[in-house]
């Protein structure tokens, strides 16, 4: 850069002067002031001399090339001419004059327009604002190589030497955007502006700084700009999260950086997964926890060379799909360069790998991510909410697992006490620090205290009901964002400049419209299309323009109900009548969307600023429509329901907590007081009546605290719901119909579904019976929705019923079953035996089957015949004149016909597998008629023998059973997953060559193959959480252990399975428990801790042999007493029954794994204990 100030230093600064003004055009002669440098000049220099261009896409003099300069430099900053000249309304002669007087100067010499005035105002009272604005933007264009940043800042330099030299005073060159945004802004407005007494001190000094992150975290307020968007020069340095890498901490360090920095310099990491953890110190897998900031403030740390942020959403687009190479022309389109053109040393920084729901996105993206790893050019650094083995669509990881397992994992932390004590003005308790350990709650929680004190924030908080929420010294996290949306009105309130009606709207938009767009855009992004329909609604221009008008057209005439529009005599409907799309479009409210807003086109498939915003929003929705629902106000509008017709049935139970929050503080009304009472029966729409039913019930059901409040029921918010559904069924309007199966259907299924299970909880059969008979009618009037719940409820009020009789406990009132159910379980049965010897047999009650469920049709006719044998023995004997007894025969033989077709039927029901899959691995048929069981113990002489009901090879059987539900695509189902894992560590089968399961012999090692299926499968059984899942993942890792015996890397490996096993002890509180054992208070002790303790006994190779001794005696004394118990008082269940096959499993383990001087201690135990 020192040479080329040389260079152009050596031309005559007169001569240099000369061509920064169009001496040619009139107005200049003999006026007193005349410009030093014009946007003609300035254009001239830096965009087409081609000794001094430094800024490309803009070869000629051409009026839309200037045009296009002027909006690229300036759009959406505080000075932006768009905002102040060139509005709607001016004719285009008009036009073309005010910007010919801009692009000279030439306005100096004429009579200001009013919007003149407010663009100089807006300068004069924030330049630095403004100053920041512009660089912004032309560091951008340096980012994307569009300028030159040495010839350009060169350039800059001399003229600004050559014009303005006093006012360069410090020791270094500046930096080029800001040379080039003090130059730009005197083109704009004048020097006689930008340097006079009042600003030419501060823009002087804004001049020396240096680019580097900045230690404020508050957002400086934009014209138009919301308070949720962080720059990235604003982000906080203190409160960047930690990063764990390797068990070692990484906070920011002035000198090495950021945590992500020090770990690629310290570490050498190539490949990184950055990604929330959930554990003892909290949980940061939620959005808000920073990953997102952490990766853009490497962006700009490395200043935007060599690294790029890069939001995966935004590029794997659902509609994009069909483009092979959606990453390589993203970076061509935004940075202007090929991949062929980047430096080896650069960093792609992948935002947002949770936000890929799509099997064809995680798919592509995979892909992508091979290809460049192979190429062994770039840095990748993916973030998520979870690692990567812990995502829903986890066999695809699985599949890529030679790309997924390259990737280091690092865990971002929540925020410590201390970072936040240091960030935040006064003290506060510990317990209130903990609700504010992301940097998004911080931030927001900061915000309150930057407000002005003045009368007219007094006055809109005071009108918004919101006094509370600003003196409350221990705010919950949902009392932050609800404030920090009155703050944000408050903000655009000051920026409104007197628009009243245009801030009124924009008031208006964020509390209803946009958390209207945040739901719909959460149910895209976040759900299977296949199974919920309203998620395939895309959220595009299109949808945006209807939810306007639907929002306003549903709330208007229920604005009193709402904070903010309660006042009497103010008439805000009046005051709002003019909104629409354009009112929308040209608002503030915009501001929450990412990116640089240009009008229309940044709607067409819009993103939040950040997905903690989205998530709120989305759940400050659903508190609209239950405020809304319980005041009548949703009616059989298609407009409304589209709009407001969003069920919760989805929502996770933290998740309606926060929305039953924000209902809390709108109405100032207790939510548990609310579903206390019950509905209101005098509300007559019964949309209202549907989704106020629908979401009280639901909370009722899922929130802990309502749920375990026995003065809450959700039954009468049932019955409100259902009966407003058959209503909506009824309805004469086929819209409204075909609206109500789309976006209410799923809801009422998974209602009656709960229904059905607390009626059998009750002893309601009958009532449970006729929910799964409601499900099944309601899934045949409407074959688009995909559902077998039905016939799975069916079922389970069946098992209920059988499994208290068998168990000896009170059953109430028994269930009716009818002939015509027996007759069908036999049509099933006699078509399953014929698909069995034929699978091109007539198939009239079961659907089209795929290949997987094909092979599983002969264990399905085994689990039918067997109990069609049991039915016809009793039958044939005469034991049917006990009616209990042939409840019994005829209940067990339609619950499997109904588990069968739930299985088998297009919803492909996976906990109807689950429940097969117990069956089968139960020996049910057998177990159901063990003479021992307390109901035939009371009643011998109903007990008949009846040979030939086991189940043929039942593990493998079972195992298949679970194999297909694991391979259901749909979500990550750790019971089947685990249950696989118990069926191969057991060694009651193994993977042939082809990965296709068979029957075990012996115990010999396992093969790589199956290593790489019980790596996947305990890591999708962990996303259970508990205790049995965390076992069964030691227990492979010990096996993995085991096998790299007398290896380098056995040890590595030892320790690995030792810290899983460290955590199942925890979880199963063994430390108490083995204290129980060691005293012989086995009553104590559950079967899974015994299992924990003896991996633990085979685990540590230093305890002593005397220790051992004990430990091996009171185990082989708990198993003896374990399976005596077992087999003398058996108890029938549908879960994990007790096996034989379990207590061998331990025996041996035990044998194959023990230490060898414990042989003879062991075989004294089995001839004490014997297990025959």
């Amino acid at each position: 850069m020192d040479k080329m100030l040389t260079q152009i230093g050596s031309q005559d600064k007169q001569d240099l002067q000369r061509n920064l003004v169009d001496w040619s055009r009139k107005i200049y002669t003999s006026r007193k002031y005349v410009p030093r440098i014009t946007f003609w000049g300035f254009y001239h220099v830096f965009c087409l001399d081609e000794d001094t261009a430094a800024i490309a896409g803009y070869p000629d003099d051409r009026s839309e090339n200037r045009m296009a300069f002027l909006k690229q430099i300036f759009g959406q900053t505080t000075v932006d001419p768009w905002n102040y000249l060139f509005i709607a309304g001016r004719s285009q002669k008009t036009a073309r004059n005010l910007f010919s007087d801009l692009w000279h100067l030439s306005w100096k010499y004429k009579k200001l327009p009013n919007s003149f005035q407010r663009m100089l105002k807006a300068f004069q009272d924030q330049p630095e604002l403004a100053l920041d604005g512009v660089a912004r933007k032309l560091s951008t264009m340096i980012g994307s190589r569009q300028i030159d940043p040495q010839r350009a800042g060169a350039v800059a330099y001399q003229l600004l030497d050559t014009l303005y030299a006093n006012y360069l005073c410090g020791a270094q060159t500046p930096d080029p955007e800001r040379s080039m945004a003090v130059l730009l802004m005197a083109c704009l407005l004048g020097d006689d502006v930008v340097f006079n007494r009042q600003c030419g001190p501060v823009v002087s000094e804004w001049l020396d700084r240096k680019r580097q992150p900045s230690g404020l975290l508050m957002v400086r307020l934009f014209h138009n700009s919301g308070i949720y968007h962080i720059e990235d020069a604003q982000i906080n340095t203190k409160l960047l999260p930690d990063i764990v890498c390797d068990g070692k901490r990484y906070n920011y360090q002035s000198g090495p950086g950021s945590p992500l920095r020090q770990i690629i310099t310290e570490q050498r990491f190539r490949w990184i997964l950055l990604s929330g953890q959930s554990g003892d110190e909290g949980d940061s897998t939620m959005s808000g926890a920073g990953k997102t900031t952490s990766l853009r403030f490497l962006a700009l740390e490395e200043q935007g060379k060599n690294a790029l942020w890069l939001p995966l959403a935004e590029i794997y687009d659902h509609h994009n799909l069909s483009d092979a190479h959606l990453l390589s022309r993203h970076i061509s389109a935004t940075f202007h360069m090929d991949l062929s053109d980047l430096p080896d040393s650069t960093f792609f920084l992948l935002d947002g790998l949770d936000e890929l729901i799509d099997r064809a996105q995680l798919e592509q993206l995979s892909s992508d991510l091979y290809m460049l790893q192979h190429s062994g050019r770039f840095g990748l650094i993916v973030s998520s909410k979870f690692p990567w083995d812990q995502m829903p669509q986890i066999d695809i990881f699985y599949q890529w697992s030679n790309v997924w397992g390259q990737f280091h994992p690092c865990f971002i932390q929540n925020l410590s006490r201390g970072q936040i004590r240091a960030a935040l003005p006064n003290d506060m308790e510990d317990e209130q620090l903990a609700q504010l350990n992301t940097p998004f709650l911080l931030a927001l929680h900061l915000q309150a205290a930057s407000l002005p004190d003045d009368p007219w924030t007094q006055k809109l908080i005071e009108r918004w009901n919101a006094e509370e929420l600003f003196q409350n010294t221990a705010p919950t996290e949902e009392l932050i964002f609800y404030r920090s949306l009155i703050i944000q009105i408050i903000r655009w309130y000051e920026s409104a400049q007197g628009q009243m009606i245009r801030w009124e709207m924009d008031a208006f938009f964020l509390f209803h419209t946009i958390p209207a767009i945040a739901c719909q855009m959460c149910r895209s992004e976040g759900n299977d299309p296949e199974f919920d329909p309203v998620s395939a609604i895309a959220v595009d221009r299109d949808f945006l323009a209807r939810i306007v008008d639907d929002t306003w057209h549903t709330v208007h005439p229920w604005l009193h109900c709402f904070p903010g529009y309660s006042t009497p005599g103010l008439h805000y409907e009046k005051l709002l009548q003019g909104i629409d799309f354009d009112k929308f479009c040209s608002g503030a409210v915009t501001s929450l969307f990412h990116g640089e807003w240009n009008g229309r086109d940044q709607l067409t498939d819009p993103k939040f600023t950040n997905h903690s915003l989205r998530d709120n929003l989305a759940l400050l929705h659903l508190a609209n429509i239950f405020l809304l629902a319980q005041a009548g106000a949703l009616g059989e509008d298609p407009q409304v329901i589209e709009a407001y017709g969003y069920t919760v049935e989805l929502f996770p139970a933290k998740q309606l907590q926060k929305a039953a929050a924000y209902y809390e503080l709108m109405t100032k009304k207790s939510m548990s007081s609310t579903l206390r009472l019950g509905p209101d029966e005098a509300v007559q729409s019964p949309v209202s009546r549907f989704l106020a039913g629908h979401i009280g019930a639901t909370m009722c059901e899922h929130i802990p605290v309502f749920r375990q409040n026995h003065k809450i029921s959700s039954a009468p918010w049932y019955q409100y719901m259902f009966s407003a559904f058959q209503q909506l069924e009824d309805s004469g309007n086929r819209e409204v119909r075909r609206l109500v199966e789309h976006r209410f259907g799923l809801a009422y299924i998974y209602g009656q579904t709960i229904c059905a299970r607390n009626y059998r909880s009750q002893g309601q059969y009958d009532q449970a019976n006729l929910c799964a008979e409601h499900i099944i009618t309601f899934q045949n009037g409407h074959p688009n929705l995909i559902n077998s719940d039905g016939y799975h409820v069916k079922a389970l009020v069946l098992f209920e019923q059988i499994q208290r009789l068998l168990n000896g406990k009170p059953c109430g009132e028994l269930q009716t079953i009818h002939t015509s159910e027996v007759d069908a379980a036999d049509r099933l049965t006699q078509e399953l035996a014929a698909l069995s010897a034929d699978s091109h047999a007539r198939q009239e009650i079961l659907p089209p089957l795929s290949q997987a469920q094909t092979r599983l049709v002969p264990v399905f006719a085994m689990l039918l015949d067997r109990a069609k044998r049991k039915r016809d023995a009793y039958a044939q004997r005469k034991f049917f004149c006990d009616p209990t007894l042939e409840f019994l025969c005829h209940a067990s033989y339609v619950a499997k016909y109904n588990c069968i077709l739930a299985a088998l039927s297009p919803g492909h029901s996976g906990a109807a597998y689950n429940l097969l899959g117990s069956l089968m691995a139960n020996d049910s048929e057998c177990l159901e008629n063990n003479p021992r069981l307390p109901f035939f113990a009371r009643r011998p002489k109903l007990h008949l023998d009846i040979p030939g009901l086991a189940y043929d090879a039942r593990p493998l059987s079972a195992f298949q059973i679970y194999r297909l539900v694991y391979n259901i695509r749909r979500g990550p189902q750790p019971y089947s997953a685990r249950r696989l894992c118990e069926f191969l560590l057991r060694r009651q089968v193994r993977l042939d060559e082809n990965g296709q399961p068979r029957t075990a012999l012996g115990n010999g090692p396992f093969t790589q193959l199956e290593f790489s299926f019980l790596e996947q499968a305990t890591a999708r059984a962990l996303m259970n959480r508990q205790s049995g899942e965390t076992y069964w993942r030691a227990r492979y890792l010990h096996e993995l252990a085991l096998q790299a015996a007398g290896t380098a890397q056995f040890q590595q490996k030892l320790d690995r399975a030792q810290a899983a096993l460290k955590t199942a002890w925890e979880k199963t509180s063994c430390t108490k428990k083995s204290h129980d054992l060691l005293n012989s208070r086995f009553s104590e002790v559950d079967f899974l801790s015994v299992l924990v303790m003896i991996e633990d006994l085979l685990m540590d190779r230093n305890r002593g042999k005397e220790e051992r001794r004990i430990l091996y005696t009171r185990l082989f004394q708990y198993l003896h007493s374990y399976w005596t118990n077992a087999r003398t008082k058996p108890i029938f269940t549908t879960g994990s029954a007790t096996q034989f096959s379990d207590i061998q499993d331990c025996l041996s383990r035990i044998d194959r794994l023990k230490q060898g001087d414990d042989w003879f201690t062991l075989q004294d135990l089995k001839a004490q204990y014997p297990f025959a």
